[in-house]
């Protein structure tokens, strides 16, 4: 693992992550309405004794600035253990990341740090899979990004590209090459 800071003071960590069982669904709709299925993804995982054994991740294929976009587009992922016959179960491949620890405002200071850590990666040279990155959410959630009096707690995680084997974002379990969930 190798850290630097950012010129916002945070420190960033490169690391590896194992790959990880998670429950998921893709949401595409109004930021403010992601909330009920994280609650129903969360509630399916307690139903079946799976977890939730992780803070809720999302998934965002691009960046859109909370402070202008209403619409969020992510996949929605509760990390579990065991198995089951869920037909959401998947597992997020393991991957070489860029984290930084967040805790503050969820609007205009998280936007900072997304472009700094995005020119930071650039700058040291480690390609990114365009501007793909996940949530780690420790407090708060997505319905706060863009709220300036929303403060929340977050791993922010860029994968690096190439890092790994190609595979897709999301393996569905059972299936031989990793198909798309």
């Amino acid at each position: 693992m190798t850290e630097a800071v950012l010129p916002e003071g945070l420190s960033v960590q490169v690391r590896e992550l194992g790959a990880t069982r998670v429950l998921s669904a893709q949401y595409d709709g109004p930021r403010a309405l992601i909330e009920p299925l994280i609650d129903e993804l969360t509630t399916r995982a307690i139903n079946e004794g799976l977890g939730p054994c992780g803070p809720v991740l999302l998934d965002f294929p691009d960046y859109a600035d909370p402070r202008s976009e209403a619409r969020l587009s992510a996949r929605v992922m509760v990390p579990v253990r065991g198995s089951s016959d869920d037909e959401g179960l998947a597992e997020l491949p393991p991957m070489r990341v860029a984290q930084v620890h967040y805790l503050g405002e969820a609007a205009d200071e998280l936007h900072l740090v997304h472009e700094s850590l995005f020119a930071w990666m650039d700058s040291e040279g480690h390609p990114r899979q365009a501007r793909r990155h996940l949530h780690a959410y420790l407090t708060g959630g997505p319905a706060d990004l863009g709220n300036p009096a929303a403060e929340i707690c977050l791993e922010l995680r860029f994968p690096i590209f190439g890092s790994h084997p190609p595979r897709p974002p999301l393996c569905a379990l059972g299936t031989e090459e990793g198909t798309e969930a």
